[in-house]
Formats: C-alpha cells, structure tokens, sequence
C-alpha cells in the first residue's frame, strides 16, 4: 500500500533549526542588555511562543524586550535559516 500524504515534524526530523532559533535569541537578548546561558534559553524558551518568552524574560530575569528587538530577531532567524539551515543528515535518502 501505498500512503496518500506523509507528514514529517520538520523541526529535529527534516532540519535541525532549533540551534538558529536559540542563537537568534540569545542575540536579542544582549543587545536588549541581557544575559542568559544557552541551557538557561532551551530549558525556559524552547517551543514557547514569543509573547511568553518575553514575559518570562522580563518577569523572571528583567530584560525587557521592545519590538524592535523583536524584529531585528526574525530578521537575524530569517537570514540564519537562509545562511546555516542543514537538513538531518540522511534525510536525503528517505
């Protein structure tokens, strides 16, 4: 038999963008002057929408981000996924 449609969970199966996305992220915050680790960010922020991450962001570590750090992020995401995204290696093959 043969299937109709194949749906993949892009993210960790097609291409790895979760690395970009925290990296992105990560720059955002310095230049809204502050600091997280890298653990701190996937541990609090992985897979949480942008409202919630500026909201634990100013609640728990008091960086406020404007919207202009907000844009200036996708732009930087946009052009690190248009730059750096790989796919899983293998995935060529499937």
């Amino acid at each position: 038999m043969t299937p109709d449609l194949v749906i993949f969970d892009c993210d960790g199966v097609l291409v790895d963008s979760e690395t970009l996305s925290v990296a992105a992220l990560l720059g955002m915050i310095t230049l809204a002057g502050g600091t997280i680790s890298e653990e701190i960010a996937y541990e609090h922020f992985l897979g949480k929408s942008m409202k919630s991450v500026r909201e634990i962001l100013l609640s728990d570590f008091g960086i406020d981000i404007t919207d202009q750090h907000l844009t200036g992020m996708r732009v930087e995401l946009m052009r690190k996924f248009r730059e750096e995204l790989k796919p899983i290696p293998g995935i060529g093959q499937v």
